[in-house]
């Protein structure tokens, strides 16, 4: 064996001994949390989960180094708040290295948090923050978490069978606080993300709840109606996380209607997914739908239903 060969086998193995002990998420543990009301196993939108101590008090924590772009994110310490896992575009978020934005295929859409937890006590702090939107005023309750709800993610990098069969998630029974009187006709709450205090009045109880929203406006201090928001039904709002969900109808013509599901991205509403049903004629119960869904940022064509009731 040649000089030169020989410093070739010895990089080599190097290379491979050291992407052999590389671990996508070094250190790192997820604990998935499913907030619920006593009387109920539905999830709780609209909470504040945070990291405290056995006293209650914010434990902060280095700001968390998986970012897209890690140059633009210091480290720097911060108090840590749970997000709900990504489940929009999924084909896309399971590629993402920002946690935060990232899609844990075993996870759910439970509230989570990755850090590095080991040979710690863990507290958490949930928060009813959004008060009767999310259906009720729910107890702030602080939380031990045992050490078995934290899964290791040394070594995840793709939906992976050993993950899913490993994780636990964490239940937390919440109970409702009573109020005196509580406007189910009036809401308040920051309904466009911008900082100032909107409102919204309901004019329709079934099948669903519809809402007239009122933005305030503060050039000319005033509530004004806003006619998007207020076509929407099944309308969901989270402001610990800045997130939205909802859903808005429409009909292109007597044989035609779409629905479109928004959620709020980057400071915008925007469309994740549509479908357009046309009707074969006025008296037929037919109709041949397309389906379209958000891929890299574009809603592409996805599939077409013929025959649909």
């Amino acid at each position: 064996m040649n000089f030169k060969t020989f410093i070739f086998f010895i990089f080599t193995a190097c290379s491979v001994s050291l992407q052999a002990q590389h671990c996508g998420y070094d250190m790192l543990q997820i604990i998935g949390m499913f907030p619920h009301a006593e009387d109920s196993q539905e999830i709780i939108h609209g909470l504040k989960i945070t990291l405290v101590d056995e006293n209650g008090q914010t434990v902060l924590l280095p700001q968390e180094p998986y970012v897209d772009e890690m140059n633009k994110f210091p480290r720097k310490l911060t108090s840590f708040v749970a997000w709900r896992n990504q489940t929009v575009d999924p084909d896309i978020r399971h590629k993402k290295r920002n946690i935060k934005r990232r899609f844990f295929g075993f996870v759910d859409n439970h509230y989570i948090m990755i850090a590095s937890f080991w040979k710690k006590e863990v507290f958490i702090k949930v928060e009813d923050v959004d008060n009767e939107h999310n259906g009720g005023n729910f107890e702030t309750k602080i939380v031990a978490v045992p050490r078995e709800y934290m899964l290791g993610l040394c070594g995840y990098r793709v939906p992976s069978s050993l993950h899913q069969k490993a994780y636990k998630v964490f239940n937390i029974a919440l109970s409702k606080i009573q109020k005196e009187t509580i406007n189910t006709n009036k809401q308040t709450g920051d309904y466009n993300f911008d900082g100032l205090e909107d409102y919204r009045i309901s004019t329709q109880k079934t099948p669903y709840t519809q809402w007239d929203y009122y933005l305030y406006d503060s050039r000319s201090n005033s509530y004004v109606k806003d006619n998007f928001l207020s076509s929407m039904y099944y309308a969901t709002f989270d402001w610990v996380h800045t997130a939205f969900s909802g859903t808005r109808s429409f009909s292109e013509s007597n044989l035609s209607r779409t629905n479109a599901q928004y959620d709020f991205f980057e400071g915008t509403f925007r469309v994740v997914s549509k479908r357009t049903c046309v009707q074969k004629s006025e008296n037929s119960e037919r109709s041949d739908c397309s389906f379209y869904k958000l891929k890299d940022g574009t809603l592409v064509f996805d599939k077409f239903v013929q025959g649909a009731e």
